[in-house]
């Protein structure tokens, strides 16, 4: 019996090893990363975010023609997806691209992962962390003066 595929994303910057196996979607892959990682080009956004017709078009456009091309690149894709987890069992494939979506940036992993639910049924989710937010920052960076004294 063939095991679902274990998927899950991050960005690049928030990809920590024990997440699982590192897997670039993006169109440029990032010089600095300093873990060795696959590359799955169907799940790449060719021509979806450097186009200026798509730009203009508008963010809706641009998800409908990445949603497009993972229809029609989805044999490959689960092709290389399949070959990854055969070479690495038990262990996540980590698809990954530069943006932060927890600042709101426009991601198209996922997108990626939102397609792999509707059409197949299969949860991704993200596996970044938002950044924490510390209830002691404001004293930090704003410390009350001491109190004034006369002596």
């Amino acid at each position: 019996m063939k095991k679902e595929l274990d998927l899950v994303t991050c960005s690049y910057s928030a990809y920590r090893p024990e997440m699982g196996l590192p897997v670039a979607i993006s169109v440029g892959l990032p010089k600095w990363f300093k873990f060795p990682y696959h590359v799955v080009k169907p799940l790449a956004p060719y021509g979806i975010f450097n186009n200026e017709a798509m730009k203009e078009a508008g963010r809706g456009a641009r998800h409908a023609a990445y949603k497009q091309r993972l229809d029609i690149q989805q044999t490959e894709m689960f092709k290389q997806l399949w070959d990854l987890t055969e070479m690495y069992p038990d262990v996540p494939l980590v698809m990954m691209c530069y943006e932060n979506v927890h600042k709101g940036e426009v991601c198209h992993r996922r997108w990626a992962a939102d397609w792999f639910l509707s059409e197949h049924g299969i949860i991704v989710p993200e596996v970044s962390l938002p950044p924490q937010r510390n209830d002691n920052a404001k004293l930090l960076r704003d410390p009350e003066p001491p109190p004034l004294t006369l002596f």
